[in-house]
């Protein structure tokens, strides 16, 4: 799968349960120390050490800067996502599409009645 992360292109893995779970188990971290350490180890992981210290602007979470290892941390984790989140939004768009013609016959009945039924 390949991904534009800050202007670069990166050849992203197959997305797996291990990846999600690198994933969970970085967004369960609490502290600022152990939040960068796991960006930085998923995100070394996934795409190598020179592409994940020059996107994070350092070779390591100490050395880092943690607003550049955040996003490409983000743009990552949006990449995998990417696709499945076009595929809700057309059925959602269709499923909007399909409701579109009842909401006119609703209208239409409110027009003569007497009742409000749709604001």
């Amino acid at each position: 799968m390949r991904a534009t992360i800050q202007g670069k292109a990166v050849e992203l893995p197959k997305y797996t349960v291990s990846v999600e779970e690198s994933f969970a188990d970085a967004d369960s971290k609490r502290t600022p120390r152990e939040i960068a350490d796991a960006r930085f180890t998923v995100l070394e992981g996934l795409l190598g050490y020179e592409d994940t210290a020059q996107l994070a602007d350092g070779g390591s979470a100490d050395a880092c800067d943690i607003a550049k290892l955040a996003l490409a941390y983000s743009a990552v984790k949006a990449a995998y996502q990417s696709p499945v989140l076009k595929e809700q939004t057309a059925r959602l768009k269709e499923q909007i599409a399909q409701l579109k013609p009842v909401l006119e016959t609703v209208k239409q009945a409110q027009a003569v009645s007497a009742f409000k039924l749709v604001e």
